[in-house]
């Protein structure tokens, strides 16, 4: 069983998660990402699948953006927060379960240069 949202903040955040990255970070997506982790945790999903989603998700909203419209430039920006979002669950998810690799930190870095270079 997996713990409360209050006990699993304090297995799944880094060290200092308040003090340190940028203020979305800090103030938003860490905690919003915290009841997402929980529910993925009730299942086998893998951090590295998280990741592969998430990246399959931000090069799709960032493909959106090439489309002139201001409702696919909406949509872009949307997958582009969800792939920010699920960024933080992938980690979250890997420090619960004891799971972080090298390959999966390296798949991490990999999917950060991805979507910021395209």
């Amino acid at each position: 069983m997996v713990e409360s949202l209050k006990e699993l903040n304090k297995i799944c955040q880094k060290p200092r998660y308040k003090e340190v990255g940028n203020w979305m970070a800090r103030y938003l997506v860490r905690d919003a990402a915290l009841p997402i982790t929980w529910v993925l945790l009730h299942t086998p999903i893998t951090a590295n699948q998280v990741t592969a989603v998430s990246l399959v998700i931000g090069l799709g909203g960032s493909a959106l953006f090439t489309l002139i419209s201001p409702s696919w430039f909406f949509w872009g920006s949307f997958l582009l927060q969800l792939w920010y979002l699920l960024d933080h669950v992938d980690g979250q998810i890997a420090r619960y379960r004891k799971s972080s690799s090298l390959t999966g930190r390296f798949f991490d870095f990999l999917t950060h240069h991805l979507i910021h270079g395209v």
